[in-house]
């Protein structure tokens, strides 16, 4: 799906003197430690490993960039992310994140939870579908240990469709779409338009996806190994569902 550079600097580890599991604290106090080793003018994205056990093995984040006060001699604006205790994985060299340090950290590119479509026995757009919160296991915002790729929406929103790999359904007829793990630059996500405005625009795709994940990425298949069979289907826009 194309890549994303990220320029990274660890600092670690820090000492801090208060023992708490509020972010505020730890981010005041993590943001003004680190400060002699890190230039903030240079990083959007902050993510803080603290190991407080009382604080259990979760995560936090902010949605997109916050003000953090001063640092540095501007006013700084970061997402910040704070993984406790083993939420970050594997520390290793080439070791493996777990899944709730890449959900917070999606939660800095900006996006939310994924949530399921629950609309029963009657169509979507009916208004009588309900959205539950982190019900889609496809995707590492909805089911974190399941290590999926974002869903076609997701990407849509990060902007890491592009390059030919969405196509809008502007007629009827045969379409192909191919894996997310397939590395070529070609048709990932279908995009069918779903609702218009009065104007007759456009404000509301379905979006058609493929999954073939790897081993070491598929976890999300163990509960619905059906989703490695099939096309994934998202929605996004108007409401009612």
């Amino acid at each position: 799906m194309g890549r994303r550079w990220q320029r990274l600097r660890c600092v670690w580890p820090l000492h801090l003197s208060t023992a708490s599991c509020s972010t505020g604290t730890i981010g005041n106090e993590a943001l003004a430690a680190a400060d002699a080793e890190l230039d903030y003018n240079a990083y959007d994205r902050i993510v803080i490993a603290w190991h407080y056990s009382p604080c259990g093995n979760g995560g936090v984040a902010t949605i997109r960039a916050q003000s953090q006060g001063t640092c540095d001699g501007a006013t700084q604006y970061l997402s910040i992310s704070w993984d406790f205790n083993a939420a970050l994985g594997s520390t290793a060299f080439e070791g493996k994140s777990r899944g709730v340090a890449l959900h917070e950290y999606g939660h800095n590119f900006g996006v939310w939870h994924a949530n399921a479509l629950e609309c029963g026995a009657v169509a979507i757009g009916s208004g009588a579908c309900s959205s539950t919160e982190y019900a889609d296991p496809s995707d590492v915002m909805g089911s974190s240990s399941g290590y999926g790729h974002p869903n076609g929406v997701h990407k849509d929103v990060l902007t890491w469709l592009g390059n030919g790999r969405p196509q809008v359904a502007s007629t009827s007829g045969t379409y192909t779409i191919n894996a997310y793990e397939e590395g070529s630059a070609n048709v990932k996500v279908l995009k069918v338009p779903r609702t218009r405005d009065s104007s007759g625009a456009v404000n509301g795709y379905y979006y058609l996806e493929y999954r073939k994940p790897s081993t070491t990425w598929s976890a999300f298949l163990s509960g619905r190994p059906d989703y490695g069979n099939g096309a994934l289907l998202h929605t996004s826009g108007a409401t009612p569902l």
